[in-house]
């Protein structure tokens, strides 16, 4: 135990983000292409504006979208490479979330891989990724018992899953939920971590995700409350 370097906070917080933009995202792209699958000719395009993701694929290449969008490491919009970037911060941070949580995410990246050579489904390649995913925060559970360690990666994943969940409009019940948790991890942030949430940010969240408001009709001020509600103190 003992405090944790600015360096070492921002590692933690982000690998938190990474490994959740990487269950997020592989979740919501096999939605979208089993809609596909059933002639929803309008999913794939609305799916990719509201990521302001371009479509270079064309209509005619959907397939090749999927592919790209969750194999492809040199795509920063992919699960593949949302992956790579947690490995980075999981492994100069192996001490502090222990061995077994990092090989987790080798484990992930490798189902991954495989999954791109595979013959079958997008959806029953990535089998594998959930397991392992779901098998790291198991881990960090068991073998982490620094709360500072825990409450900032738990920080980066609800904030990001946030953020995606803002951007694909999820019902407005789900963001309630998810914000709630955020909110009980956010009471529980040491004292002397080096990262600190910005009450005037959260107060914007807060209201938007009243229950009586709709929160996508202030969505941009949402993303933008978002991104600046937990900051380093520098």
């Amino acid at each position: 135990m003992g405090i944790i370097s600015l360096e070492h906070s921002s590692d933690l917080f982000w690998l938190g983000r990474y490994l959740e933009r990487t269950f997020t995202m592989q979740r919501a792209l096999l939605s979208v292409y089993d809609k596909c699958i059933d002639n929803d000719v309008t999913a794939r395009r609305d799916f990719l504006a509201k990521l302001y993701i371009e479509d270079e694929w064309g209509r005619e290449n959907a397939n090749a979208c999927f592919h790209d969008l969750i194999f492809n490491i040199e795509n920063p919009h992919s699960v593949r490479y949302s992956l790579e970037r947690a490995y980075d911060n999981a492994i100069v941070l192996r001490e502090r979330i222990s061995t077994e949580a990092l090989s987790q995410i080798q484990l992930a990246m490798d189902a991954v891989d495989a999954g791109a050579h595979s013959i079958h489904s997008a959806a029953y390649s990535m089998l594998g990724l959930e397991d392992r995913l779901f098998a790291f925060w198991g881990c960090v559970s068991d073998h982490v018992y620094d709360n500072e360690v825990l409450n900032l990666i738990r920080c980066g994943k609800s904030i990001e899953r946030l953020d995606m969940y803002i951007r694909l409009e999820y019902p407005a019940m789900d963001m309630k939920r998810e914000f709630d948790r955020f909110c009980d991890t956010l009471r529980n942030v040491p004292r002397d971590t080096p990262y600190r949430y910005n009450s005037k940010q959260l107060s914007v969240l807060v209201e938007s995700f009243d229950l009586g408001l709709e929160y996508t009709d202030r969505k941009d001020e949402c993303l933008v409350s978002l991104s600046k509600i937990f900051e380093p103190n520098v």
